[in-house]
């Protein structure tokens, strides 16, 4: 019996190794998840103020030819 014992203890060992790493690589999953949702917001974020340089950008061009058509 004795030996049995110590092969039960060294598979519970394994078992629980195994469980740690499974939880430890679940946690970092979900530490990644969020951090690239936090990053796709951002992009959002960015996007969309691109967006709104590029129209005060094209308003700017526009105002600049139409007073080059009233000084030429």
């Amino acid at each position: 019996m004795f030996f049995n014992k110590t092969f039960t203890d060294e598979l519970s060992s394994i078992k629980a190794a195994f469980q740690s790493t499974h939880d430890k690589t679940a946690s970092l999953i979900e530490r990644m998840n969020t951090e690239i949702a936090s990053k796709e917001s951002s992009i959002k974020e960015l996007q969309n103020e691109i967006k709104d340089i590029e129209n005060i950008k094209a308003q700017a061009d526009n105002f600049v030819a139409n007073l080059k058509n009233i000084l030429a």
